[in-house]
């Protein structure tokens, strides 16, 4: 079914059709044909529209579909009573029988109706909230039917105007609509929220409506001025129009908290003992000595001392249940407690400003300080700055109920822990209170990984990057494709001479002196250039955004310094580097080719007497 984008246009069509019926009526008034076939179009029109506003609570996956379905099933009741009215009058052209088989369907409108009503009112969780309703549904339905019996049906049936089925056939319909009244008044009485809820209010207004439309249809029916197609009837349509409508104005989460009552108020309490009290009073200031008005006030009076029953019966089912919920809740509070005293990692709360409200022992050894100086302090600045604005980054995640996870850096006491820090916000009804915080000490894993990192891409005699680094770094260059670089080799000349004729320790020696002159010269031109030592005496580096004739110079520097003697002790050591180097993109775009191009201009170096440098495809060379 297709929604109407407004939800007031549900009023509106139902204001409208019902002034078309009035309008109608008026215009007709002296055709009952005319009158009786349009008014009856209008009704069936009516209730239809009000059938089709309800279906979609079939599809409904609320804890509401109760109270909407069962409306609808009312909804469809009078929906057939009004098919089998029109066929009657408009199609057979007969008087409608009364009372008869519409009357059925309107009975079952509005036991519909009640089960809507006593679904809201029932609480689910309260074993004998249903008995009670029900038993306060029967004190009223016999307070009215006795006062109507003293009142309206008695007289009537002495003075022999109607059958007695017919008036009491008559009569049950505005003591339904009293009965449906009462519950929607204690769905009022017993929730707080309920008065926000436009559903429920609009609900209302469509059973006051109702209400009257029986009363005057009983009135009516008493003095036989009632005609088809009356006054009142656009009214009956308007009631259940209203009703429907509702549907489109409920809000989920009003309506689930008005099943769940939170403030009991003294008037639900005493409604039952007032029906009685009212009719003791007619009881005793009665000349009649009515019998009937006696044995009403007879059952009224069982029924309330069996409500009185199953109130004590609640209430020691309410006063186990809350006994059972306290001592639940205790060891649910001792299992918390032992959780939190005895993690074996620091577990922590902290309010919504971020001010600690609780800590356990690790905790406060972490801080260093008891418990009374941290409670209360602002858990933000103990940590690195980066990490303190990411927290507060992810405020709003938190507001949402998102747990987060996080590396972080504790700075206490000039000692700094890493943690593993998992985040758990505390919402109380949906709102955000606080959070619950576990700190893991991973310093010593971060060390080791940092290690093995440490090993894996640095070489661990001269404390450069490896051949696996250097590698990774060119290949991120080039595929950022940002700016131009330099890929130099160098090869140390007669090392392998040096290091068979002195050792290996004083190679391994020269080696860490020469890559310390190299670095130094590199970064003092190229704080970002990358160095790197592949193996034995060869060494590489990446310089980037530099003019041929900067990288002229500094390659100058360089075969200057690793030519400058090294000395160890007794012994100094001459060396010399031969240097090839090749140019990212105007020489190649690969990573393997552009090292290639490299090695064989350092090769060119090696074979024309050493000691210099060669850029790949130029014939310039030092």
């Amino acid at each position: 079914m297709m929604r109407l984008k407004n939800k007031h246009n549900y009023l509106w069509i139902s204001i409208v059709l019902t002034a078309l019926y009035l309008v109608w009526n008026l215009m007709f008034s002296n055709s009952d044909n005319m009158r009786t076939t349009g008014g009856n179009i209008l009704s069936l029109v009516s209730m239809m529209l009000a059938f089709i506003w309800l279906w979609p609570a079939v599809k409904l996956r609320s804890d509401d579909r109760g109270l909407w379905c069962w409306l609808l099933f009312g909804t469809g009741s009078i929906l057939l009573a009004e098919v089998i009215w029109f066929t009657y009058e408009t199609i057979l052209g007969q008087a409608v029988p009364y009372p008869g088989l519409p009357d059925v369907f309107y009975l079952l409108q509005l036991f519909g109706y009640l089960m809507a009503v006593g679904y809201k009112v029932v609480h689910p969780e309260r074993k004998y909230s249903f008995v009670k309703f029900m038993l306060d549904l029967l004190i009223i339905m016999v307070v009215t039917i006795s006062l109507s019996w003293y009142y309206i049906i008695e007289p009537l049936v002495i003075d022999g105007d109607m059958r007695l089925f017919e008036i009491v056939v008559s009569v049950i319909y505005p003591v339904g609509d009293l009965l449906l009244l009462f519950g929607l008044v204690m769905i009022f009485y017993m929730s707080a929220y309920v008065y926000a809820n436009k559903a429920l209010r609009l609900m209302l207004f469509g059973v006051v409506i109702q209400i009257i439309a029986d009363i005057s249809y009983l009135v009516m029916t008493i003095h036989f001025d009632y005609q088809s197609n009356n006054w009142i009837d656009p009214f009956f349509s308007l009631a259940v129009m209203l009703i429907a409508a509702s549907f489109y104005f409920r809000d989920e989460e009003e309506m689930t908290r008005a099943h769940h009552p939170v403030k009991r108020r003294a008037r639900h309490y005493i409604l039952p003992y007032v029906n009685v009290f009212l009719l003791i009073v007619l009881l005793v200031v009665d000349e009649r000595q009515d019998t009937v008005l006696l044995i009403g006030a007879i059952v009224t009076f069982i029924l309330v001392i069996v409500r009185q029953v199953f109130v004590i019966l609640e209430n020691h089912y309410l006063v186990q249940a809350y006994e059972k919920k306290a001592l639940d809740l205790a060891i649910s509070e001792q299992r918390y407690k032992s959780l939190f005293d005895y993690h074996p990692d620091a577990v922590f709360s902290i309010d919504s400003d971020g001010y600690f409200t609780s800590v356990n022992d690790v905790t406060c050894e972490w801080f260093q300080q008891p418990k009374a100086r941290l409670v209360g302090r602002y858990s933000l600045d103990v940590l690195l700055t980066s990490d303190r604005e990411q927290l507060i980054t992810d405020r709003d995640a938190f507001y949402q109920g998102e747990t987060k996870q996080y590396q972080v850096t504790l700075d206490v006491s000039d000692k700094q822990r890493v943690l593993h820090l998992t985040v758990i916000p505390i919402l109380v009804e949906g709102i955000f209170t606080g959070m619950f915080g576990i700190g893991k000490d991973i310093t010593a894993d971060v060390l080791k990984q940092n290690q093995v990192r440490k090993l894996a891409y640095y070489d661990s005699l001269t404390g450069l990057k490896n051949r696996t680094a250097f590698r990774y770094d060119l290949t991120k260059r080039i595929k950022e494709d940002t700016y131009p670089c330099y890929i130099g080799f160098l090869d140390l000349d007669n090392f392998k001479a040096i290091n068979d004729s002195l050792g290996h320790q004083v190679g391994d020696a020269l080696l860490i002196e020469i890559a310390t002159r190299i670095k130094t010269t590199i970064r003092a031109c190229d704080s970002d250039a990358v160095i790197a030592r592949l193996g034995g005496d060869e060494f590489t580096f990446i310089i980037s955004g530099q003019s041929d004739q900067l990288i002229e110079h500094l390659l100058k520097q360089i075969v200057a310094l690793v030519e400058t003697p090294v000395t160890f002790g007794d012994t100094t050591i001459f060396t010399s580097p031969s240097i090839g180097v090749s140019h990212y993109p105007s020489d190649a775009t690969s990573l393997e080719l552009l090292m290639k191009q490299a090695d064989e201009a350092m090769y060119l170096v090696k074979t024309n007497g050493k000691c210099g440098y060669r850029f790949f495809n130029d014939k310039r060379c030092g």
